[in-house]
């Protein structure tokens, strides 16, 4: 992205207005995000890539470049969504940079999660489901995917699509030296991926859809921000988050489970689905998630001599999981998720055979405390 002096001169020249900039929101992981200032003193946030643009593909496929293009195709498609998300307001192609709407600075529902006020935390969570739920509604039309497609394509690069089945094939040599594969379990993996290819279901979604990635305004409504994995993909993908607990976030904690049923009260109001079988999408979407922690990095951590460690993070307060708890958590949420589906049967055999397997291994497996505002 250049120099912070030049990051501010190319955004005043693409925006005709003289601006300063005002403060790092961000400037760590994959993206830097700040916010600038006009003479008036209106102020937007910018936001690039951190690394190299071509410094490889991560665990979903996509490099830098790729994140960047899934953000401007889906935050331009929806164009603010009434409230819902950021307005993209300018868009450089070539340093990949972009300016959003400045949400301000306003708390998340991580936020709440990690002080003690339970009620404030049942709130925002209801707010942030009800944000996902008008999200999914507002841009679950076969119009509006299709100009994000053509949108998508015109930028180029890599638009990876869920599979259990790829999934569980990467799966399938490591967690055969722990537990014996269950019959059935390829064809409930087909079974996942039949059921989140109905488009009936499909809508733009942020992919990422953690705690953090929210703000809460002061009347108590959510945005939904950070679309680097942004697209049209199932969209009870997002409400799963709330049975295979924020899968891709660092804030876990065990929800309890009138969290849990709140959240998903306040998704299904919102998002209005007219489909009867919300129950076994749902489920299906919990195992993805289930599949995917498997096969990402906190799996291998859990694996190590490290994995019954957890650790602080001093600027929250927060007491990150060990990695062996985030895997009882996921292996139990997908068990509970898939109990009754027939069709998914082998896939809660398959995560409660792994867990037998692993509780023989480590001894007492437990999953982690609830977020400290259940506590």
């Amino acid at each position: 992205m250049g120099t912070t002096a030049e990051l501010v001169d190319d955004v005043g020249k693409l925006l005709g207005r003289e601006v300063t900039f005002a403060t790092y929101l961000g400037r760590k992981g994959r993206a830097i995000v700040a916010r600038v200032r006009f003479d008036d003193g209106e102020t937007v946030v910018i936001k690039g890539a951190r690394r190299t643009l071509d410094d490889g593909r991560d665990l979903d496929g996509w490099s830098p470049a790729d994140r960047f293009r899934n953000e401007v195709a889906t935050l331009g498609t929806l164009q603010g969504a009434g409230g819902l998300v950021p307005r993209l307001i300018a868009v450089d192609l070539e340093r990949q940079w972009m300016v959003l709407e400045d949400l301000g600075d306003v708390g998340s529902l991580a936020t709440s999660l990690l002080h003690h006020d339970p009620e404030r935390a049942m709130r925002d969570l209801s707010a942030w489901a009800t944000a996902l739920g008008l999200l999914h509604r507002a841009s679950a039309d076969p119009e509006m995917i299709g100009r994000w497609e053509s949108e998508r394509t015109a930028l180029g690069g890599v638009q990876p699509q869920e599979s259990a089945r790829s999934l569980l094939d990467s799966l399938r040599p490591q967690l055969r030296t722990m537990v014996t594969f269950p019959v059935g379990v390829d064809a409930a993996a087909a079974e996942i991926d039949r059921r989140l290819s109905d488009r009936r279901w499909w809508a733009l979604t942020p992919r990422d859809a953690c705690p953090d990635n929210c703000a809460i305004r002061e009347d108590g409504s959510a945005v939904l921000f950070d679309f680097e994995g942004g697209g049209a993909r199932h969209a009870l993908l997002d409400a799963a988050y709330l049975v295979t607990t924020f899968p891709t976030c660092w804030c876990i904690g065990k929800l309890p489970d009138a969290a849990r049923t709140a959240g998903l009260d306040s998704y299904r109001a919102a998002a209005a689905w007219p489909f009867h079988d919300f129950d076994s999408n749902l489920a299906a979407a919990a195992a993805f998630h289930g599949l995917w922690v498997l096969g990402n990095s906190r799996f291998t951590q859990a694996l190590g001599d490290s994995g019954d460690v957890g650790r602080h993070l001093e600027d929250v307060g927060f007491d990150i999981p060990a990695a062996r708890q985030v895997i009882a958590l996921t292996l139990d949420d997908v068990e509970r998720a898939v109990d009754g589906d027939v069709a998914l049967d082998a896939v809660g055999n398959l995560v409660g055979s792994l867990r037998t397997a692993l509780t023989e291994r480590w001894g007492i497996l437990e999953q982690p405390p609830p977020h400290p505002a259940f506590m």
